[in-house]
C-alpha cells in the first residue's frame, strides 16, 4: 500500500466574487453560500498550503465548457 500526502493544493476559479471570499478579502454575505464557504474553509484545513487563484473565462474555455455541460 502506497500513502500519499498531499500538502500545498492550488485551487484556481474563474468567479472573481469566491476567490476574493476564499483569501478574505470579500465577506460572504449570501446565506446560501455560507455553509459552502465553511466547508471549503474546513477542507482547506486538511492542507499545509491552499492557494486560490482566479483565472478569466476565456483564458480556461475548456473548463468553463465542461461546468455548462454539468448544469445541463
Amino acid at each position: 500500500m502506497c500513502v500519499v500526502t498531499v500538502t500545498f493544493v492550488a485551487v484556481k476559479g474563474d468567479s472573481l466574487l469566491i476567490i476574493k471570499q476564499m483569501n478574505g478579502e470579500y465577506k460572504v454575505n449570501s446565506p446560501a453560500m455560507k455553509p459552502l464557504y465553511e466547508e471549503a474553509k474546513s477542507l482547506s484545513s486538511f492542507f499545509d498550503r491552499v492557494t486560490f487563484e482566479h483565472v478569466y473565462r476565456t483564458e480556461n474555455k475548456r473548463a468553463d465548457a465542461l461546468a455548462n455541460m454539468g448544469i445541463e
